[in-house]
């Protein structure tokens, strides 16, 4: 509750981002976040980073002929991610992906989103 009211009150935020390792609460924490933004008038919009991860075929193998992902810049489509990001804070809108794990595809499912003036962009995301 108190950072959200710390985010509130420096004024003019747009984007607020939540970084940690594998399992640390992160979507919880930005879900629990977002319930404070709220009920201080704005309008959160969380967004999982993991949203953006690359399709699987276009994983990079290891040495061994695997998927392997040594960094997070060859799991994320960070040119992707950045654009959306950014079109967003010009007011633009666009449509968010969604991953599907099981497919290992980034689908498009009509979730768009353009931000107003109480909009806040809550992102969290998985660190190296």
């Amino acid at each position: 509750a108190r950072i959200a009211e710390q985010i509130v009150e420096a004024g003019n935020k747009k984007f607020v981002m939540i970084a940690g390792p594998s399992s640390s609460g992160k979507t919880t924490f930005s879900h629990r976040l977002s319930i404070q933004l709220a009920a201080h008038g704005m309008k959160p919009h969380p967004i999982a980073v993991d949203n953006y991860f690359v399709n699987r075929e276009h994983t990079p193998l290891d040495e061994f002929g695997g998927k392997g992902i040594t960094s997070v810049w060859e799991a994320i489509d960070v040119e992707q991610f950045n654009k959306d990001m950014l079109a967003l804070l010009n007011g633009e809108r666009i449509e968010l992906p969604v991953f599907n794990f099981k497919t290992g595809q980034r689908e498009y499912k009509g979730d768009f989103l353009q931000l107003g003036k109480e909009d806040i962009l809550v992102i969290e995301g998985i660190t190296v």
